[in-house]
């Protein structure tokens, strides 16, 4: 995965500390954590008139540790984005959703992260072919001579009054990366320098831009404050836009190739401002007046949203289940959603069967509904998500939305931790400052894609179960050692060739041989490493053996295996002629889907046992050669 580059001169001048741990096979899912420099007595003193007195009437409280007030709140969020950010942020009405800061910039680092990974795990940005050309024979395929660049362009559904998730987009966090900058367009990439700090005066033009929506009056009137007091008004632009739509809108659904009726969900609501804002808009879509026709519409690098997390009124404004605290001040808008019965999800069953569900399911699913139809027009559909149930529900999901099923190469879930690095926080403990910078709460987030992954996607890497095992292999067992040994010519590096190609050998005949799917699998020398790739035996054009008729699978179908063999080291005790040589065979394995799992595990289980020749069959064999000779 990326890691945004630092100067190590810079690195200490960073005002926080970001991390993104790969997935494990506890939890599934990558870990965003980010901690936040926040020092309040450093804060007071330095923004005596908009924090000093909220500080001290909130240490004042014998409850400030777990329920600070809504005004402490809001003067901790301006002073940590103007001392942090240089983000000015005035409007933040009363009863409204007040953005914590280290939560939302762990959502926009994650979000940096996961654009960048597209240029090593997506096709269309990578430029590469998803099957390896060593397989087997070149074959001619229409794929993209060029890798694609960023749209720079990105839209937040529900911005909110703060509009704070576009203000964050525009800092270091996200426009100032230097890997990002690698793959804006060429003609663009000169005006993008890394700075650890942005400076109101200084703020250098960016080409990305932002489409912010919101269907609350008081919101859009809220974020536009905030943000030109930014002067971001060219970057970011705030639409209010219709919760409903009375008229259904046709589109045409891209594996069907039919006409569907639909009603108006969330993203389509913003695709039709982007389609009506001058900032965005296609050239020439104004001459059609058909808003079904997919091509009148921009394209987008991602969308992000914070959706409403509650489906009723009363799950919105009682207790916490947990502690027993208040919710925090939210209008209804930003609280609840109640999914419309036309929104429902229909895949061959009856809608009656269909479940009407609210808040961040409901919200993500007319999302995915609305996905449908878009589908290549945004590279990466993205959302936070209230509760690890709600993601497990949106995955499932996932396994039967159309030109995903369940690829793991198209779907990314990531666990979010957040904290802050304060002296002088409520209940601050300094000794366990190491091991507990990032709060226990947790968020999690979801993202989608329709582009094509390529055969050796990040996400795909499978990591437990058998990935290297060791293999005994005498000197007599090797039929290749020829005269140039006897004659006394060996070398060890010739000696590490034998070793090794014999292992190589023996995993060719055991892929050839294996009967459940046939394999095709090639060798080659990587490296000075001796390898052979593993893949299904499937044609470019037999998409009928693929699940789902899944058409974005990479073109060598479910799964790949790279296995390397190696030496470890040689035995000679008995001081003759004759080494035994300890060898490791190390297995790097992708799997896109749950049937690449299933044919993985039926692969490598008996790989021990036939490469090293220790199970029952070959030992039934060296019995009765012992005894026939």
């Amino acid at each position: 995965m990326h890691q945004m580059p630092v100067d190590e001169s810079k690195q200490e001048q960073l005002p926080y500390d970001y991390k993104l741990r790969p997935c494990t096979s506890a939890t599934g899912n990558t870990k965003s954590e980010f901690v936040l420099s926040c020092d309040f007595d450093q804060l007071a003193a330095l923004y005596p008139e908009e924090f000093a007195t909220a500080h001290i009437q909130n240490k004042s409280s014998s409850q400030s540790a777990f329920n600070p007030s809504s005004e402490f709140n809001k003067s901790l969020t301006r002073c940590l984005l103007r001392h942090h950010f240089s983000l000015q942020l005035p409007s933040l009405p009363e009863g409204r959703l007040c953005p914590p800061i280290p939560n939302r910039a762990n959502y926009v680092c994650w979000l940096r992260e996961l654009i960048l990974s597209s240029e090593s795990d997506l096709e269309r940005f990578s430029c590469q072919r998803t099957y390896d050309l060593c397989v087997g024979e070149k074959q001619e395929c229409d794929m993209r001579k060029e890798k694609a660049s960023l749209q720079c362009q990105g839209i937040d559904i529900g911005t909110g009054v703060s509009c704070i998730y576009p203000l964050l987009l525009s800092t270091e966090l996200f426009v100032k990366s230097d890997a990002l900058s690698e793959m804006y367009p060429e003609s663009s990439r000169h005006t993008n320098k890394h700075a650890s700090k942005i400076d109101d005066n200084q703020k250098t033009k960016n080409q990305w831009k932002f489409l912010a929506t919101d269907i609350d009056p008081i919101a859009i009137s809220s974020a536009v404050k905030n943000v030109s007091a930014n002067n971001l008004d060219h970057e970011i632009h705030v639409v209010q836009v219709s919760s409903s739509n009375a008229n259904n809108c046709q589109f045409t659904n891209a594996s069907h190739n039919t006409i569907i009726d639909r009603h108006e969900g969330p993203l389509y609501a913003a695709m039709l401002e982007a389609r009506r804002n001058a900032a965005f808009k296609v050239p020439h879509s104004s001459e059609y007046n058909d808003t079904g026709n997919l091509s009148t519409y921009p394209k987008f690098d991602f969308i992000m949203t914070n959706p409403p997390f509650y489906s009723t009124t009363e799950e919105a404004t009682s207790l916490r289940a947990g502690d027993k605290r208040p919710r925090t001040d939210m209008s209804s808008n930003e609280a609840v959603y109640k999914q419309s019965y036309s929104h429902a999800f229909d895949y061959g069953h009856s809608i009656n069967n269909t479940a009407i569900e609210g808040g961040d399911i409901g919200f993500i699913k007319d999302i995915m509904r609305d996905s449908q139809f878009f589908r290549h027009h945004i590279t990466w559909y993205t959302s936070l998500v209230a509760k690890r149930s709600s993601l497990d529900r949106i995955l499932e999901q996932l396994q039967t939305l159309d030109g995903i099923w369940g690829n793991k190469g198209q779907i990314r879930t990531v666990e979010f931790r957040q904290g802050s690095n304060s002296s002088s926080h409520p209940g601050h403990n300094a000794e366990q400052d190491d091991t507990m910078r990032c709060s226990p709460r947790v968020r999690w987030g979801i993202a989608w894609t329709y582009e094509r992954a390529v055969m050796r996607c990040s996400s795909c890497r499978i990591s437990n179960g058998l990935t290297h095992f060791s293999v005994s292999l005498h000197q007599e067992d090797i039929s290749s050692y020829g005269q140039e040994t006897d004659s006394g010519h060996e070398n060890k590096n010739f000696r590490d060739d034998v070793y090794c190609d014999e292992i190589i050998s023996r995993l060719e005949t055991y892929f050839n041989s294996f009967r459940t799917v046939p394999l095709k699998c090639a060798r080659q020398i990587k490296n000075g490493v001796h390898c052979v790739t593993v893949t299904e035996q499937l044609s470019l054009s037999c998409s009928a053996k693929r699940d789902d008729n899944n058409d974005n699978l990479p073109y060598d179908g479910h799964f790949i295996i790279d296995a390397a063999a190696r030496v470890i080291k040689y035995d000679n005790k008995d001081q003759s002629d004759q080494y035994i040589a300890e060898m490791e065979v190390n297995l790097e394995i992708y799997s896109h889907t749950k049937r690449g799992h299933l044919l993985i595990d039926k692969i490598r289980s008996p790989m021990p046992g036939e490469i090293g020749r220790t199970n029952r069959r070959w030992r039934r064999l060296k019995s009765h050669s012992l005894h026939t000779t």
